[in-house]
C-alpha cells in the first residue's frame, strides 16, 4: 500500500513551483498517494494526484483547508501557509507531530516588519506575533524550511529544502533571444517600478514581467512603461514550465530586490533559474543574491535601490557578447551544482510515514 499525503494551501496559486511542480510532482513520482488541496480552479495538470478545490475569499478558503486537513486522514499532512498553522497544530497533538508538516516559504517576521499598507506599531505587533506562532508550530509539528536563513527565528534545527531549480524541467536560452525578464511576484518590494524606470532609458528593448500582480501596480507599471516608450508585456503568473519557456526567449533575467531586511540573506530562486536558463543574471547586491552569483563570469550586480545603477548593470550585461557567451558555458554546471534534490526530499517524507506507524 502506498503511503498518502495531503498537502494544503489556501494562498498560494495552484500551480506554485515549489508545492505543484517540486513536492507534489517529486512525491507523485515516486508513488505516493497524493491529495492537492488548493484554490479553484485547481493546477492545469492534475495527472497523478486528487484535488480538493477551494472557493471563495481569503478567510473562507483557510477555513474550507483547515476542514479538509482533519477530514482526510492521510498518513502525513504538510500546510504551507501560516493561516494553517493554527489548524496543523490542533491535528499535530491529535495524530502527533511527526505526522504534520509546515512548510516555511519566507522570512515571516522580517517581511510582516517591512509591510508598509501597515502603520510601524501594527508592523511590529505582526512580527512577535508570528515568531510566537512559529516556535507553537515547532513545538507541536515537523518544520521545514526553504532557505537556510530562515532559521535564525526557531529555536531548533529544522531540515532545509532548498527551492532550487528543477534542472530537467528547465529549457535553454532560445537562438533568437533578446530583452529583458523578471519572474517572480511583481510588488514595488520587489524593485519592479525602478526596473521599469531604467528600461526607459536604454530605448528599444522589451521588458517582460511573469508573475502576479496587483491590478493597481500594474496599471501604474503599464502607464510608466507607456510614458517611457519601453515595450513592456505583463503576463500574468505562468505555470513553472510556460514561465520558463516564456523567459528563456531573453538574454539578460533580473532580481531588483530592494534592501529590506527580509531580503538581505534572501537566496532568491530566480537567479540560479536564469543562469540555468543561459540568461546573464544581475541582481541587487544583498548578501544572498550575491551568493548566488559568487564565481560567475556573466553575472552582474547594482547597488539595490539605485537606478542609475541598475541602468548601468543592466547596459553592461547586454552590450558584452562575452557575458552571453559566458551565461551558456555555466548553465550545464548550474543545473548539476544547484537542482532540487528529489531524493532528499523524498527520502525525508518516508522517514517521516515511518515513524508514525
Amino acid at each position: 500500500m502506498n503511503p498518502s499525503i495531503t498537502v494544503a494551501t489556501s494562498v498560494h496559486p495552484p500551480d506554485d513551483p515549489r508545492i505543484r511542480f517540486k513536492g507534489i510532482a517529486t512525491l507523485v513520482d515516486a508513488g505516493w498517494d497524493v491529495t492537492y488541496v488548493c484554490q479553484a480552479p485547481g493546477p492545469v495538470d492534475t495527472s497523478g494526484f486528487e484535488v480538493v478545490l477551494l472557493e471563495g475569499p481569503r478567510p473562507i478558503r483557510t477555513m474550507m483547508a483547515s476542514r479538509a486537513i482533519f477530514s482526510l486522514n492521510a498518513d502525513i499532512t504538510v500546510v504551507h501557509d501560516p493561516e494553517l498553522v493554527p489548524a496543523a497544530i490542533a491535528l499535530g497533538r491529535l495524530r502527533g507531530s511527526e505526522r504534520v508538516v509546515f512548510d516555511l516559504h519566507e522570512d515571516l517576521p522580517r517581511q510582516l516588519l517591512t509591510r508598509q499598507a501597515s502603520p510601524a506599531a501594527v508592523r511590529r505587533t505582526s512580527a512577535v506575533a508570528s515568531m510566537w506562532m512559529l516556535r507553537a508550530a515547532e513545538r507541536s509539528l515537523t518544520v521545514t524550511l526553504a532557505e537556510p536563513n530562515y532559521r535564525w527565528a526557531f529555536a531548533n534545527e529544522h531540515p532545509v529544502f532548498e527551492n532550487l531549480p528543477i534542472s530537467g524541467g528547465l529549457p535553454m536560452r532560445s537562438e533568437n533571444a533578446a530583452g529583458v525578464v523578471y519572474v517572480g511576484d511583481i510588488t514595488a518590494d520587489r524593485g519592479i517600478p525602478l526596473l521599469v524606470e531604467a528600461m526607459g532609458r536604454i530605448p528599444g528593448v522589451r521588458l517582460t514581467l511573469i508573475g502576479r500582480c496587483s491590478p493597481t501596480l500594474q496599471a501604474e507599471l503599464e502607464s510608466t512603461a507607456h510614458a517611457l516608450g519601453v515595450p513592456l508585456t505583463m503576463t500574468g503568473f505562468l505555470p513553472y514550465v510556460e514561465a520558463w519557456k516564456v523567459a528563456a526567449d531573453h538574454i539578460v533575467g533580473v532580481s531588483p530586490l530592494l534592501d529590506l531586511p527580509n531580503y538581505r540573506a534572501s537566496l532568491p530562486t530566480k537567479i540560479d533559474e536564469y543562469r540555468a536558463v543561459g540568461l546573464i543574471a544581475v541582481t541587487s547586491d544583498l548578501q544572498g543574491s550575491v551568493e548566488a552569483i559568487e564565481g560567475s563570469a556573466a553575472a552582474g550586480t547594482f547597488a539595490a535601490g539605485d537606478l542609475d545603477a541598475l541602468v548601468g548593470a543592466l547596459r553592461a550585461a547586454m552590450d558584452d557578447p562575452g557575458r552571453l557567451a559566458a551565461a551558456t558555458a555555466e548553465a550545464a554546471e548550474v543545473r548539476d551544482a544547484r537542482a532540487w534534490d528529489g531524493k532528499r526530499f523524498v527520502d525525508f517524507y518516508a522517514s517521516l510515514a515511518t515513524a508514525s506507524q
